[in-house]
């Protein structure tokens, strides 16, 4: 019989650790990711234009697929409207939003592999 058959987790860099334990990072005060076996998910706060078009980074590349970006608006001035995600204008390392209403700041999240 074999004890401890299966070697442990041993990461190279404290990075993997991160990674393989999920911890959120902050890279900036208004922008989070977590990177869960594989699976990316970040979000953040911007603030975009009455009628505008914004296009926005993501806080980290995502190498293969984006699955969704989400926002929710915080209206600023008055006046009602959504910011839209433009599929045309989005990839693997940014996502055009578009404001149909008045000038607001928005929360957004994106998951992706």
């Amino acid at each position: 019989m074999s004890w401890n058959s299966i070697p442990g987790f041993t990461p190279d860099s404290a990075r993997a650790i991160q990674e393989a334990a999920g911890i959120t990072q902050f890279p900036a005060e208004s922008q989070w990711y977590q990177i869960i076996n594989g699976l990316y998910i970040q979000g953040g706060k911007v603030t975009i234009g009455a009628g505008a078009t914004l296009v926005v980074p993501l806080v980290i590349a995502v190498p293969t697929q984006i699955l969704g970006v989400f926002t929710q608006g915080l209206v600023a001035g008055a006046g009602n409207g959504y910011v839209n995600i433009d599929p045309a204008g989005s990839n693997l390392v940014q996502f055009t939003a578009v404001n149909t209403g008045a000038a607001k700041d928005f929360y957004w999240w994106a998951i992706g592999v």
